[in-house]
């Protein structure tokens, strides 16, 4: 999957669209630089106002034409979803609210159990790095926090490659 960039949902009312935060124009030092949650918010939102929001077949012909294949879209898609799941507009005026992060021994609907937080930075904004370990197998593997609800295991489930834990 490829890592240069990250499809999110857009926090507003109506019907869901999506838009495409390309990581080398993202404001990390904005992030990295704020004092408080309302800055971090402030940036992000700042960071979506820039973005181009496309109904779901938008985001799929868009991803189609940079050649990612039907899975990868399909994980992109998905992907965006549960991140919203993580943040959404809070009111009207567009504050975005971050829900508290899943708990160690979260065992998704796949049997993957999330056993403990890393130190490492994940690859999706604001995000760190868990290990999962699979309930059939045993596999232990990297992911992103907002990941973590509907993971499959990458040895016996055929899912996406894990990310390096340490």
């Amino acid at each position: 999957m490829r890592r240069d960039f990250v499809v999110v949902m857009m926090p507003e009312e109506g019907d869901e669209r999506f838009a495409i935060l390309w990581r080398d124009r993202l404001p990390l030092e904005q992030f990295a630089r704020s004092r408080t949650i309302e800055d971090v918010r402030e940036a992000f939102r700042r960071c979506l106002a820039s973005a181009i929001p496309l109904t779901e077949a938008g985001m799929r012909g868009q991803l189609g034409q940079m050649g990612l294949p039907d899975d990868d879209i399909d994980d992109q898609i998905d992907r965006a979803r549960s991140m919203q799941s993580g943040f959404r507009d809070a009111s009207a005026q567009g504050d975005i609210v971050w829900e508290s992060p899943t708990q160690i021994g979260y065992r998704n609907g796949n049997g993957q159990k999330l056993i403990r937080k890393t130190g490492r930075p994940g690859t999706l904004p604001f995000q760190r790095v868990f290990a999962m370990k699979c309930g059939t197998c045993g596999h232990e593997y990297g992911v992103n926090g907002s990941e973590a609800h509907n993971r499959r295991c990458p040895a016996c489930q055929d899912g996406p490659p894990g990310l390096p834990l340490e």
